[in-house]
């Protein structure tokens, strides 16, 4: 009787040591803030605009200054000039940072393969995680799970739990003034963060 708990026990170890591993892009996605007083002197709610920075950075080697970006989205994006998100502070949707990653025009990265893709439950989610840090392709995302308001995140890296929506997701936080960590800022659930989204899009950048 002894040997057949122990058995279990062990067995039970061994399936929560394989639910445990996290996995992350291959390298460091770089850090930026979003209220950086020498690029967005105005203290615009530019977490878009970071995020996209961070990884545009990561995945295209291009540097971009917040206020570069702010610039790329006018042009590009009739709804962001016209201030329809948030008035005067230019708040950025999901849709002008595909803009701003797709397009050349006014110091956008020109990648015309980047891509939305949705992700409407757990499963899919998960498996887009999966897929963008197998390839090093860390997507940009929003939620209001922490905040009270959309905030854009770039995911980077995952652990799969006993569920799809129990899985902890990694990400890079813009709001942070400092990483908290060398290659993360916070982590949440896939439950958590995806009832937090509005808009259930991940933007993938491409290479090219």
């Amino acid at each position: 009787m002894k040997k057949i708990l122990l058995i279990v026990v062990m067995v039970g170890s061994l399936v929560s040591c394989a639910f445990a591993e996290q996995h992350f892009v291959n390298s460091i996605v770089p850090h930026y803030y979003e209220w950086d007083k020498n690029e967005n002197p105005n203290d615009k709610y530019w977490c878009g605009h970071a995020a996209l920075k961070m990884a545009g950075e990561y995945v295209t080697g291009d540097y971009k200054r917040l206020d570069d970006l702010h610039v790329t989205m006018w042009y590009n994006s009739s709804y962001y000039r016209d201030k329809k998100v948030c008035g005067s502070m230019y708040c950025s949707r999901l849709y002008d940072l595909y803009m701003a990653a797709k397009y050349s025009q006014y110091n956008g990265y020109g990648k015309a393969g980047s891509v939305l893709r949705s992700v409407p439950d757990a499963e899919i989610f998960l498996q887009k995680v999966k897929d963008g840090v197998v390839n090093n392709l860390p997507p940009i995302a929003d939620s209001s799970f922490e905040v009270s308001f959309g905030h854009f995140y770039v995911i980077v890296g995952y652990e799969e739990k006993d569920t799809d929506e129990n899985s902890v997701i990694y990400l890079r936080d813009p709001i942070k003034p400092n990483p908290i960590n060398t290659e993360w800022d916070t982590k949440t659930t896939v439950k958590k963060f995806l009832a937090g989204m509005s808009t259930r899009q991940f933007l993938f950048i491409s290479r090219n």
